[in-house]
């Protein structure tokens, strides 16, 4: 098993487990804040001095990503019952168009999450574990960027995909 926390190391921990961080019983009020385009905690986890920081941004990526999954999974339902009672009648051209959009769309909307949750998740998590000294790691930095751009695109294209689903229960 490789350390985690020694520099140069990757910040994966394989084989171990990140449950130090929920279980711990120490609170680190995060304030959110909704600027549009999803909800924004980063600026309140960098208020924080950078261990508790790292910390209260696991926290919250942990629970938007919980979130995320769920809003998938009810998308994939909703669309997959209305595919059931509105296919079977034989519409028209415009709803298999919009319905293939939407289908393209939700696959990326699965791959950005798929990415968020297993390329960059692990990569935080393991920080978060190990902490930081006086400021955030580059890494660190960068990987939270890359997760927070996948957060806004799958905002986005989440948003288009209901607004497509609603056109489609209408056509």
């Amino acid at each position: 098993m490789a350390e985690v926390c020694k520099p140069g190391a990757p910040m994966l921990a394989v084989g171990r487990r990140h449950d130090a961080i929920v279980a711990s019983r120490r609170r680190v009020p995060v304030a959110s804040r909704h600027r549009g385009d999803g909800v924004d905690f980063l600026p309140a986890a960098r208020g924080l001095p950078p261990a508790e920081g790292l910390r209260a941004f696991e926290r919250g990526r942990r629970a938007l990503q919980m979130l995320s999954w769920t809003a998938i999974q009810i998308l994939f339902l909703t669309g997959a019952v209305n595919f059931y009672f509105r296919f079977a009648s034989h519409p028209g051209g415009l709803y298999v168009w919009t319905l293939a959009a939407k289908l393209a769309l939700f696959g990326a909307m699965i791959f950005h999450q798929s990415l968020q949750a297993f390329k960059y998740g692990p990569q935080l998590a393991a920080a978060a574990e190990c902490g930081a000294g006086d400021a955030w790691p580059d890494p660190v930095e960068q990987t939270v960027a890359r997760w927070s751009a996948l957060l806004k695109i799958n905002t986005a294209i989440g948003v288009v995909v209901l607004l497509l689903g609603l056109f489609l229960s209408g056509a």
